[in-house]
């Protein structure tokens, strides 16, 4: 059938069909397993909570500040995200950066599908 293209971590890479099927097979497996490593979380490590997002710091940090703002919903890709979700997102991305911001002069913000 053709190359399948992924983007990961600012690199593209393509995956031949099999490949990619194998990826997103593995995918469906997760999300109907429900072995999430975020579905088991509870606060203390939710750091915020609204109604489709959780805040949380990160399991594997690269700085004492990292956190990770994740979707409660399994989706692959940030284009799946509703209308609801995506504002929920950006509004807590806006939040977060400007308390980082206050005693960090260099926080970067980074969206990955």
């Amino acid at each position: 059938m053709g190359k399948k293209y992924i983007f990961l971590v600012g690199y593209f890479f393509y995956l031949e069909d099999d490949t990619y099927m194998k990826y997103w097979q593995a995918l469906q497996r997760i999300q109907n397993s429900c072995s999430c490593p975020f579905c088991t979380l509870t606060p203390p490590v939710i750091i915020e909570e609204t109604s489709t997002m959780i805040v949380t710091p990160s399991r594997a940090p690269y700085n004492p500040y990292h956190i990770m703002i994740v979707s409660k919903r399994h989706v692959a890709l940030l284009s799946e995200l509703t209308q609801k979700e995506s504002k929920e997102l950006f509004v807590l991305i806006g939040k977060w950066n400007g308390l980082l911001h206050t005693s960090h002069k260099n926080v970067l913000t980074y969206l990955k599908d």
